[in-house]
């Protein structure tokens, strides 16, 4: 088995999380910001720099089963990726779940902690890029497991 990327899309940051070569570890990356002009340069150091064979590309299904209103801006992203990366299986695998566990996992590792008091700005941006990371990192591990 090769590399595989995962996407968690959102409407201002992607988080990310990669795959070893063997599927079983599964490393965080960086949340990058899709409204940042250096997305697609910044986007690409990560694709050369972990060189994947596969991306896979949450796909958020509504309750019923149908395309929620972000799959345009998804579908617009996978679109510009297959044309930068020729060479990359690009798929979609539902995540209707992934945010709501990532919420889960983050507030029982803060539970644990016993940290209840209120989060300052900074606090709450280091929350936002581990909370993308950990949805990346739950889609790619239900990924793995369905193939």
């Amino acid at each position: 088995m090769s590399r595989v990327l995962a996407v968690d899309f959102g409407r201002k940051r992607i988080g990310l999380a990669i795959s070893d070569e063997t599927g079983i570890a599964i490393t965080n990356l960086q949340q990058l910001s899709f409204t940042d002009p250096s997305f697609w340069d910044d986007f690409s150091k990560v694709i050369s720099e972990n060189e994947p064979s596969t991306l896979v590309i949450g796909k958020p299904l509504t309750l019923e089963g149908g395309e929620s209103e972000l799959q345009q801006q998804i579908d617009d992203f996978s679109t510009h990726t297959k044309r930068l990366f020729t060479n990359l299986e690009v798929v979609y695998f539902d995540e209707r779940f992934t945010s709501r566990i990532a919420e889960s996992v983050w507030q029982e590792g803060r539970d644990l902690k016993g940290s209840r008091k209120k989060t300052s700005g900074k606090k709450r941006q280091q929350k936002s890029e581990s909370f993308d990371s950990m949805a990346a990192h739950i889609l790619l591990r239900s990924y793995l497991d369905s193939v």
